[in-house]
């Protein structure tokens, strides 16, 4: 799974619909910001909008 290799330790719960990722040791502020965007942008990427094609 993905989200193994990207984050190891990560574990789905399918039963309940939740997600438990552990949180990376010795990270400011910013940085812990930084990793939890990246985290949900991994989660929920955002969505490429379709061009429409050429004639």
């Amino acid at each position: 799974m993905r989200l193994q290799r990207l984050y190891p330790g990560a574990r789905l719960f399918g039963q309940a619909k939740a997600l438990s990722v552990p949180l990376p040791k010795d990270l400011e502020d910013a940085a812990l910001v930084a990793w939890v965007g990246d985290l949900l942008d991994a989660i929920f990427p955002i969505p490429v909008p379709a061009t429409e094609p050429v004639e």
